[in-house]
């Protein structure tokens, strides 16, 4: 009988508190009376996110009204370090998993040192290259932290920075792991970009050991088709047994 599997839900609390710790107390027990897992806030400082003179966004604006600028508004909405401790300590007592995004490097510093189960990196700080450096360090074991660092350098065009953090991502992660059959494609692309022997023997291993699994997907199939020809244009006579994967592919 196959495994079940159970959906994990997470409260988002974010800064819905208003920079009040009591309500963000009641919003922990409100999410555990709803049946949630977890519970996930935002820990930031405003000095390290905006400069004391920012404006507000237009929406910002728009549907908060008031006088305030951006750094105001964050101020109001922040918590400090010490309330965090406490929060995490209230979900312990109510029985809740807590979690909370950092926002900036020293909040990093400090949520690694709280110790969550995990902690989701902030949609806006995805290509934020120092924001990951720091997590990858603080998070060797997180595979995702390891491949959106790698998928942050390929963006940037530093191919040969990327593909250790690839390797990386690729030996600490899982098959249940959602992202890594698009991580895996991705790392075909950078080692079919540099294109050198040692690379496409590389991706000839990568992709012997992830058939099994991922050959009836389009993109890797697609991504497995170029690699197969490059391998026969560069070196045909060695390689034109290979001409029939591309048309399988």
């Amino acid at each position: 009988m196959a495994e079940k599997k159970s959906t994990l839900i997470i409260a988002e609390a974010g800064v819905n508190h208003g920079g009040d710790y009591e309500t963000a107390v009641r919003m922990i027990h409100s999410a555990k009376q709803a049946g949630a897992d977890y519970i996930k806030f935002q820990t930031f400082k405003a000095e390290n996110l905006v400069c004391r003179s920012a404006s507000r966004a237009e929406y910002q604006r728009r549907n908060c009204g008031g006088e305030e600028n951006q750094f105001e508004m964050l101020k109001r909405l922040e918590l400090d370090f010490d309330s965090f401790i406490s929060l995490k300590e209230e979900c312990a007592r109510a029985g809740i998993g807590f979690l909370s995004s950092p926002f900036d490097l020293e909040s990093i510093d400090f949520l690694s040192n709280l110790v969550m189960d995990f902690w989701k990196i902030p949609s806006g700080e995805i290509t934020n290259l120092p924001y990951l450096e720091r997590a990858v360090r603080e998070y060797p074991g997180d595979g995702y932290y390891q491949f959106q660092l790698a998928s942050t350098l390929r963006n940037l065009k530093r191919l040969e920075e990327s593909l250790p953090w690839f390797e990386r991502f690729y030996e600490v992660t899982g098959r249940k792991e959602t992202y890594r059959a698009g991580g895996v494609v991705l790392f075909l692309y950078t080692l079919l970009d540099l294109e050198t022997r040692e690379h496409l023997d590389r991706a000839a291993q990568i992709i012997e050991k992830e058939e099994p699994f991922l050959g009836g997907w389009s993109d890797f199939c697609f991504v497995c088709g170029l690699f197969y020809m490059k391998r026969v244009l560069s070196d045909v006579n060695r390689y034109i047994g290979l001409l029939p994967n591309i048309e399988r592919c």
